[in-house]
């Protein structure tokens, strides 16, 4: 019994570790093309808040990643070593198409499901990317498939 409370215990902590190092991995380096200075300004942030802290906006973009089912990469273009991403640039359309969505979302909630009458969409959950989104990056098959099954208000 107590040899198997002591692998429990080391599972536990093995995963914790490894979780560690991949949230690590997936935040070192990288957000250093985001920043313009010392003091971490970001650059080249359109729609979300100037002064996002560095941890919000990366757990952002990971949900933003979780929802749409892809990575850095489907909005960001490497930088010229080929290494890193280049976050500020607006090469790829999607980085703009994604803008919209934040723009379209935070309209939705503020206008539609606000009954707090906040004033900042982000802390209103009530529709988010993955409401339609659903792991894919392209839901048109399955907001298509939503018109055979909702009901006609006709």
């Amino acid at each position: 019994m107590e040899n198997t409370k002591t692998k429990t215990i080391l599972a536990g902590v093995f995963i914790a570790v490894v979780t560690f190092i991949g949230l690590s991995s997936f935040t070192s380096g990288k957000v250093t093309a985001y920043t313009s200075n010392s003091d971490g300004e970001f650059k080249n942030l359109k729609v979300l808040p100037q002064d996002i802290s560095r941890d919000s906006l990366m757990n952002l973009m990971k949900g933003y990643n979780i929802a749409l089912g892809v990575d850095c990469s489907f909005c960001h273009v490497p930088t010229k070593r080929g290494k890193d991403m280049d976050f500020v640039s607006d090469e790829k359309p999607e980085k703009g198409y994604a803008r919209s969505m934040i723009t379209m979302t935070n309209e939705l909630n503020v206008n539609y499901f606000n009954w707090e009458k906040r004033e900042d969409p982000s802390t209103i959950t009530r529709v988010t990317c993955v409401l339609c989104h659903r792991g894919t990056a392209k839901p048109i098959k399955y907001l298509e498939n939503m018109n055979k099954v909702a009901p006609s208000h006709k």
